[in-house]
């Protein structure tokens, strides 16, 4: 039924909207479900075209697909708890996962694990999505769970230090201004809108440090020079590199997502401090960056709860 998808961020998009309401009561025809998809998103004024039908409607059966993987995964969680064996039941729409371990990577492909959750937390976290008492888990069930948490989160792992590399080779790219620099496969680390200008560098610079940042999972709590060492690490730059090397704010205007108050700011004199005319663009980007990771984490850390 489907031709070209809709690509990965428009799956995203809709399964964020389809994860507030009940993907079930999608009522009626293809056309009418898609309208309903747009209304979640606060855009029922957009005709639903024969592409947009084509393409939001794949998006939808992927959700869908997805959350019947996952209510299979956790069926065969809770029949191994019961005593029946891991990968053998589930029923549903989806297929039971082929063993315990595969049932607990689709329960958790789709959630954030901090590095600083250990595994029985994260085991403790997903027996109580799935409404399972771990008290009621066998312990012989319960190891083999933290097992395959464990063997989750190395591939993660992997993966994530696979990500970050490569944005550590796109970041080094933007901060040298080298818009020849190729990837693996010969295809080129930095597209040309992301090097034609200043600001284009600069916004460039800073949406790669915002990423990594993410994914080395700095606590905003962290000292900053504690962090700092750190994205320097994956850059492999010492510091003296990142001083002397990497562009600095020229006088006059500071880029646009530098608050008016900061412009007055002397330039760091080799601290972590600073951020004025003269500063690092990668100093500068590193503080605006993790100042915004802590003003996300603040209201979490203020309702442990939620």
């Amino acid at each position: 039924r489907r031709g070209g998808g809709g690509g990965e961020p428009l799956r995203q998009v809709v399964s964020q909207a389809l994860a507030r309401s009940d993907v079930g009561s999608l009522a009626g025809g293809e056309a009418a479900q898609v309208a309903e998809v747009f209304e979640l998103l606060g855009l029922s004024r957009l005709l639903v075209t024969p592409e947009a039908q084509a393409r939001v409607g794949a998006a939808i059966d992927a959700h869908r697909q997805q959350r019947a993987r996952v209510a299979a995964a956790w069926a065969s969680i809770r029949e191994a708890a019961a005593g029946g064996g891991g990968g053998a039941g589930g029923g549903g729409e989806a297929a039971a996962p082929a063993s315990l371990e595969q049932a607990v990577h689709v329960s958790l492909e789709q959630y954030d694990l901090p590095m600083s959750m250990s595994d029985s937390l994260v085991l403790s976290e997903l027996l109580t999505l799935i409404e399972l008492p771990r008290s009621s888990v066998p312990f012989r069930v319960e190891e083999e769970l933290l097992a395959a948490v464990a063997a989750h989160r190395s591939q993660r792992a992997i993966a994530s230090a696979s990500s970050l590399a490569l944005v550590a080779q796109k970041l080094r790219a933007a901060l040298y201004n080298d818009s020849t620099a190729l990837d693996a496969d010969g295809a080129p680390l930095l597209a040309p809108s992301e090097t034609w200008s200043v600001a284009a560098i600069n916004g460039t610079v800073h949406a790669l440090v915002g990423e990594a940042l993410n994914l080395l999972e700095l606590e905003p709590e962290q000292a900053e020079p504690a962090g700092w060492r750190s994205l320097l690490g994956r850059l492999n730059l010492s510091h003296s590199d990142a001083e002397q090397l990497t562009p600095r704010l020229a006088d006059g205007p500071l880029p646009s997502s530098v608050p008016p108050a900061e412009a007055g700011r002397p330039a760091s004199a080799g601290g972590a401090g600073g951020g004025g005319a003269g500063d690092t663009l990668l100093r500068l980007a590193f503080r605006e960056q993790r100042e915004r990771r802590a003003a996300e984490w603040l209201p979490t850390r203020a309702l442990p709860g939620i």
